[in-house]
C-alpha cells in the first residue's frame, strides 16, 4: 500500500531502478520456470508493503534519501495470456538482434577508427620525414604570410634556394610548399658578415659546435685550394663595397681565382669555410704562411687540433711549404712537418691531395712521357724491363675495340686521348691506374703472345692503383688500423717501399725531378706519421681520405652549378649561402660518364613464343663447333664472375 507520501516512494524506487529491474528480470525467469512446470502464466506486479512517509512542510518536501528496496519491494506474479507471451518472446528476440546488431556496428566503427588512427599516424610520420613542425602547421593554414620558422626550415629552405635557384624556389612555393619567402631567407643571412679574408663570425659560431664534440671529433686538418673566377668589377648592394679586386694580403690587380680554406674533422666528417680571399694568376708563398698561422692560432682558440694541411701541387702553395721550412727533392732530406705555432709539443703535417697527384702522374703518361724504374725494382720482382709507356695501353685499347665483353670496360681511346675538362676528373685518372688494366697487359703476354715488356706497364698500374686506395680509404677494409698487426706492418712497409720507388725512378727523357715525385713522397711520409701519432692516441683506425680536399671539391661543385665561372659577387653570395645552410652536395650527373657500348639483348621487346607438347626438331638451328664468344671475351667473363662473387 502506498500512503499519503505515495511520490515520494514512486521517486525512490526510480533511484533503484536499476536493482528492481533486476529483480523484474529474475521474477521473468521464475515466472517461465513456473510456465514449464504447471503450465500456468504470470505476470510480475511490483508493489509496496509498506507506507512510505515524509514530512511536508508547505509546498516544499524533504525527499526520503535512502530506500531499502528488499524491505519494501514485493514481486507477486499474475496470470498472463499465451497470446501476450508470445508477444512479449518476440520483442525480446528483436530487442536481442537489434543488440547484436548494435555490438556488430561498434565493432566495425571501432576497428575503422583503429585503421584511421593507424592511416594517420603514418601520414603524420611521413610528413614528419619531409616538413618541419613549423611547416606542417602552416599547412593547415590558408597562407604563409606571417609565420614564424624555425632554424632547420630556413636551413633547409636556404639549401633548396642554393640548388633549384629562385626561379624553381619560386615554382614550389605556387605549387603549396610550405617554405618561406625569399626576402625571409635575405632577412635571416643580413647578420652574417661575409667579406673577404678570415671569417671571425663563423669562428664564433663554430665555437659553439665545438662545446658539443668529444676530444678526438676536434682533430681537424685544414684545407685550402684555388678556383677560377670571372674577372669583373661589381657593386655589392648589401655592404656597399666593390668587388673584384685582389684582396690577398701583399697582392694586387684584378682577381681572377678565389682561394678558399676549409677546417674538416678527421675522426668525424665535419667541414666549414673558415677564409677566402681573391688572388690573381699568380701567388707568392710567404703570404699564405701568415694566413695559415693565424687559422691554426684561431682553431686552438676555439678547443680544435690541426694536425696537417692539405693543398694541390701548384707553385703558390709549394712556396708556401718552403717558407714553412717543408722540403722534399732527390739530393735533400725529406722535412714533412714542423712544429705547431700554438703548441710545440705537436706536429703540423703537410700533404699533398692524392687525387691532384693520381691526375698528375696520368698526364705525364698519357702526354708520352716514359716512366723508368730503378733497378733494383726490376731485380726484385723479375720484370723484363724498367720502362713504363702509354703504348702498351694502346695496345691493350686496339685488341678489345671489337670485343663485346672487354678486358677493361673502363678504358677506352678517349681515357687515352682526354679533352680539356675530362683532364680534371679524377675518375679518369682511376681508369687508367686500375688493377683491371694490369691484369689485362697479363692476359695479353700470357695468351696472345704480347711483348713481355707489357709486364713493367702492368706491374706498375697495379702499384700505383694500391697505393691510391690506402692512401684515399673510405672503409675499414683500407684503413690503417692495429686491429691486425700483420696487416698494418705490411701496409707499412708497401708505403715505404712506394716512397723508395719514387725516389729513385725518373720521369721524361731528361733526368729530372718532378713535382708528382715530391708530392707523392710528401703525402706517404705523412700519412705513416699521422697514422702512428693518431692509433697512439685513441684512434682505432685511421681512414686517409680525410685528409685529401674532397670536402672543398665538394663545395667548388655546389659554387659552379649555375655558373661554372661564376664572377666575384656570385662567389660570394654562393659562399655564404652554402656556409649557412651546409648544403654540401654533388649533382648527380657530375661523376659519371657515357658509357659509348650498347646492349646485347633487348629483353624489353623480346616477345615469348608459345610453347606446344611436341617438339619439331627440324626446325631446331643447326651449330657448328664455333664458339659462341672468344677466348679473351670469356676470360673477361670469369673476371666479371670472380669480381662478383668475392
Amino acid at each position: 500500500m502506498i500512503g499519503q507520501c505515495g511520490v515520494v516512494g514512486r521517486a525512490s524506487v526510480r533511484r533503484t531502478g536499476i536493482e528492481v529491474l533486476s529483480a523484474t528480470d529474475e521474477a521473468l525467469h521464475e515466472t517461465d520456470d513456473c510456465n514449464d512446470s504447471n503450465n500456468r502464466n504470470y505476470m510480475v506486479d511490483i508493489t509496496t508493503d509498506q507506507q512510505l512517509c515524509m514530512s511536508c512542510d508547505g509546498s516544499q518536501a524533504e525527499t526520503l534519501m535512502e530506500f531499502d528496496v528488499s524491505a519494501n519491494v514485493t514481486a507477486t506474479c499474475t496470470p498472463v495470456s499465451p497470446r501476450k507471451q508470445v508477444q512479449l518472446k518476440h520483442q525480446l528476440q528483436l530487442y536481442h538482434q537489434k543488440t547484436r546488431l548494435l555490438h556488430n556496428r561498434n565493432r566495425r566503427l571501432q576497428r575503422r577508427l583503429l585503421i584511421m588512427g593507424r592511416k594517420q599516424r603514418i601520414a603524420n610520420n611521413a610528413l614528419c620525414r619531409v616538413f618541419h613542425p613549423d611547416q606542417i602547421r602552416a599547412l593547415e593554414s590558408k597562407s604563409c604570410r606571417g609565420k614564424r620558422w624555425s632554424k632547420e626550415t630556413l636551413k633547409t629552405s636556404l639549401q633548396t634556394l642554393c640548388a633549384c635557384g629562385p626561379s624553381g624556389y619560386s615554382i614550389l612555393q605556387q605549387q603549396g610548399y610550405p617554405l618561406p619567402s625569399t626576402r625571409t631567407l635575405r632577412r635571416s643571412l643580413e647578420g652574417l658578415r661575409f667579406n673577404s679574408g678570415i671569417l671571425d663570425k663563423v669562428f664564433d659560431s663554430l665555437a659553439l659546435k665545438t662545446t658539443q664534440m668529444c676530444e678526438k671529433e676536434r682533430t681537424s686538418t685544414l684545407v685550402l685550394d684555388e678556383m677560377s673566377i670571372k674577372s669583373s668589377v661589381e657593386f655589392d648592394v648589401r655592404t656597399g663595397t666593390i668587388l673584384g679586386q685582389v684582396t690577398l694580403p701583399g697582392h694586387h690587380g684584378k682577381a681572377t681565382h678565389a682561394l678558399v680554406l676549409m677546417l674538416a674533422g678527421v675522426s668525424s666528417r665535419w667541414k666549414q669555410v673558415v677564409a677566402y680571399y681573391f688572388t690573381g694568376n699568380s701567388v707568392y708563398g710567404s703570404a699564405l704562411k701568415p694566413i695559415v698561422v693565424n687559422l691554426l692560432k684561431k682553431a686552438h682558440t676555439i678547443g680544435l687540433e690541426v694536425v696537417a694541411v692539405t693543398s694541390d701541387m701548384g707553385a703558390g702553395n709549394r712556396a708556401m711549404w718552403k717558407s714553412f721550412g717543408v722540403q722534399c727533392g732527390k739530393y735533400v732530406t725529406t722535412v714533412n712537418k714542423v712544429a705547431s705555432p700554438v703548441s710545440p709539443s705537436n706536429s703540423v703535417h703537410f700533404l699533398a691531395d692524392a687525387p691532384h697527384l693520381l691526375k698528375n702522374l696520368k698526364a705525364a703518361l698519357v702526354n708520352g712521357q716514359e716512366v723508368k724504374l730503378p733497378d733494383w725494382v726490376v731485380i726484385k720482382y723479375s720484370l723484363p724491363s724498367n720502362v713504363v709507356t702509354v703504348q702498351h695501353l694502346h695496345t691493350l685499347v686496339e685488341f678489345q675495340t671489337t670485343m663485346e665483353l672487354k678486358l677493361s670496360p673502363a678504358l677506352n681511346a678517349k681515357t687515352l686521348r682526354p679533352s680539356h675538362f675530362d683532364k680534371m676528373k679524377v675518375s679518369n685518372a682511376a681508369h687508367v691506374f686500375s688493377h683491371a688494366n694490369g691484369a689485362a697487359l697479363e692476359y695479353l703476354v700470357k695468351l696472345h703472345s704480347h711483348s713481355k715488356e707489357l709486364l713493367t706497364t702492368a706491374w706498375f698500374l697495379k702499384t700505383v692503383c694500391h697505393w691510391f686506395d690506402i692512401v684515399t680509404s673510405r672503409r675499414r677494409a683500407l684503413a690503417l688500423s692495429l686491429h691486425s698487426p700483420a696487416k698494418y706492418q705490411a701496409t707499412r712497409d708497401f708505403l715505404l717501399e712506394v716512397i723508395q720507388i719514387f725516389s729513385t725512378l725518373t720521369i721524361g727523357k731528361k733526368d729530372t725531378w718532378k713535382p708528382v715525385q715530391t708530392g707523392v713522397i710528401l703525402t706517404t711520409t705523412s700519412l705513416l706519421d699521422l697514422a702512428q701519432y693518431l692509433l697512439s692516441g685513441g684512434f682505432q683506425f685511421v681512414l686517409t681520405a680525410r685528409f685529401t680536399s674532397d670536402c672543398i671539391d665538394n663545395l667548388f661543385s655546389c659554387v659552379r652549378t649555375n655558373n661554372p665561372v661564376p664572377t666575384p659577387l656570385e662567389l660570394k653570395n654562393k659562399l655564404r649561402l652554402t656556409t649557412v645552410s651546409q648544403f654540401l652536395r654533388l649533382k648527380s650527373t657530375t661523376s659519371y660518364d657515357t658509357d659509348d657500348g650498347h646492349m646485347a639483348a633487348d629483353f624489353l621487346t623480346t616477345r615469348r613464343s608459345s610453347c606446344s607438347d611436341t617438339v619439331d626438331t627440324e626446325s631446331l638451328p643447326v651449330f657448328d663447333d664455333r664458339p659462341l664468344i672468344t677466348e679473351a671475351e670469356l676470360a673477361s667473363l670469369h673476371y666479371l664472375a670472380g669480381y662478383i662473387v668475392f
